[in-house]
């Protein structure tokens, strides 16, 4: 990240729920600033920090893409990003992967940016799928990957967890509310966000396969069944949220 940038650090040690503590408290101070600021000059207090583009895009519902790499981790716009947009990528042996590493420059893991990504190679033609994934994958926040409940712990369900996760990262600002809207019964989070919502937001394996997830909204709770592939789950999801989104348990 750019020097002197404030953007969230999704990787770091810190307890979820600490890391939650730090960041509703600094919104605050930043939200009181705002609110003086418009009551007139002799109010004006102004936020010192600096604040990445990714961040900020996000802060008003805007999609993260790899032309925020430029402004906001230029480093890695010069010695990756521009580099793939340059040159013929055909012969790098690149895949739809990213390399997780800890403080010691340990190797943590290797993270799929699309289902199947570490058997997926990046070409001339779908390198700017692979950007757009990865600038998803490292400048995007996390706040429901941090805040939810789960029930199941099938091969199965494990699978279609992780094209849940794929999937949502690529949700509009308005899929996003239908989602909501559809597993909650509100189209809008409580102040706080997702840590605030009570009952938490809650995933389950619904034991059925190829139908439509489901929801039962008084318990906030996304039940899914399983799929042979991510564009059937995908399928499924996107109908039901959008078909669905009033209902309660609807199948």
């Amino acid at each position: 990240m750019k020097q002197g940038l404030v953007h969230p650090n999704p990787s770091h040690k810190r307890p979820a729920y600490l890391k939650l503590k730090y960041y509703e408290f600094a919104g605050k101070i930043v939200g009181k600033c705002l609110y003086e600021s418009s009551l007139g000059s002799s109010y004006r207090q102004l936020v010192k920090a600096k604040f990445s583009r990714s961040f900020l895009a996000q802060l008003i519902g805007l999609s993260v893409h790899y032309k925020y790499f430029e402004h906001d981790d230029p480093e890695l716009y010069v010695s990756k990003v521009k580099y793939i947009l340059d040159n013929d990528i055909e012969s790098m042996g690149l895949y739809f992967i990213e390399e997780v590493y800890d403080a010691s420059g340990q190797l943590l893991e290797e993270a799929e940016l699309i289902p199947n990504g570490s058997t997926t190679l990046v070409t001339n033609a779908n390198k700017i799928q692979y950007l757009n994934a990865l600038a998803q994958f490292r400048l995007a926040t996390t706040d429901l990957k941090a805040n939810h409940a789960l029930s199941g712990s099938t091969y199965e369900f494990r699978k279609v967890l992780e094209w849940f996760w794929i999937a949502v990262s690529n949700f509009s600002e308005e899929e996003m509310a239908r989602l909501l809207q559809f597993t909650t019964g509100c189209s809008q989070l409580p102040p706080g966000g997702f840590a605030e919502l009570s009952p938490k937001f809650h995933i389950s394996s619904s034991q059925t396969y190829g139908n439509l997830p489901t929801a039962h909204t008084c318990f906030n709770q996304l039940c899914l069944p399983d799929y042979d592939s991510y564009e059937q789950f995908e399928k499924a999801l996107r109908l039901a949220i959008s078909e669905g989104s009033e209902g309660f348990g609807l199948v």
